[in-house]
């Protein structure tokens, strides 16, 4: 085993500890959150998937915020996501793909509208994949904790998780070909939003992973606009996390035609700019306060 592999663990464990805080606190502070929360007229459906080893009741309490707040959301009704089994993960995403697929062009023909996929961890990377070869079915992407899949960046993910990978895909991701490298999209293709929320402290999927590089970001058009929004939080607890459910909901209610960034200010004026916030956001100082 190697010698960093005990600090993973360690990481993962308390990683594990911040999330069961976040879904305390996400209970204590609905109160206060649920007033400012975006609202949609149901039109958009949405389209869950977990993360790696996590079952789909890990993203019950954002399915019902979503739903309750004019996003009908459910999941992807695969059960756990137990990852590559026995495959390459490229291989994998096509799996998903021909079991996923039929839902979300059904999801879309019933509304009349296209679908947005939003995926934690793993669960956004197929969601990013899932997009790309059914672009006029998805409306827009949104991702939290989702990493690149890059064999020469593998060592950025956590040991442990890499392990557990490993004995279920009977593969180690440096062992993947080229054409199975799954990377953030490009800036203009496919043309429809790609929203990535990542944690800055994150131990599990560093942001160095997770986040879209800038220079495609800077490259995109309002056609198919990237964005990365950074919030403070751990890995295992971020579809509980009131900031995430609070990005999330505000990047479904955004226009794809009339784009425009995240902004926390937005949600926290007046006497709620006091309230202790977790957004790391380009308009704001180290200090916490506005531009």
């Amino acid at each position: 085993m190697s010698k960093s592999t005990p600090t993973d663990l360690i990481r993962l464990n308390l990683d594990v500890l911040w999330g069961g805080g976040e879904r305390l606190a996400g209970l204590l502070g609905r109160p206060m959150r649920d007033h400012v929360l975006p609202t949609g007229d149901g039109s958009l459906r949405v389209l869950t998937l977990p993360g790696f080893l996590a079952p789909e009741l890990s993203l019950n309490r954002m399915n019902r915020t979503l739903t309750e707040q004019g996003f009908p959301a459910k999941s992807w009704g695969l059960g756990v996501n137990l990852g590559p089994r026995g495959m390459s993960i490229f291989e994998h995403v096509e799996e998903v793909e021909e079991e996923l697929g039929t839902e979300i062009r059904e999801l879309a023909e019933d509304s009349g509208a296209q679908v947005a996929l939003v995926g934690q961890s793993l669960g956004g990377v197929y969601a990013r994949e899932l997009a790309a070869r059914l672009p006029e079915y998805v409306d827009r992407v949104i991702t939290f904790g989702a990493p690149a899949i890059d064999p020469d960046r593998a060592h950025g993910l956590n040991k442990l998780l890499r392990l557990v990978g490993r004995r279920v895909a009977g593969l180690r991701l440096i062992d993947m070909e080229p054409e199975q490298v799954l990377m953030h999209w490009e800036a203009d293709h496919p043309p429809m939003p790609l929203v990535s929320i990542y944690s800055p402290v994150d131990r599990v999927v560093p942001m160095e992973l997770a986040a879209i590089p800038q220079d495609v970001i800077d490259k995109s058009t309002r056609r198919a606009p990237r964005e990365n929004i950074p919030i403070v939080a751990s890995h295992t607890g971020m579809a509980v996390n009131p900031f995430v459910i609070l990005a999330v909901l505000d990047r479904l209610a955004q226009d794809a035609r009339k784009w425009t960034d995240f902004d926390a200010h937005d949600y926290f004026q007046g006497p709620m700019r006091m309230w202790p916030t977790p957004f790391r956001h380009p308009l704001m100082h180290e200090d916490g306060e506005a531009g």
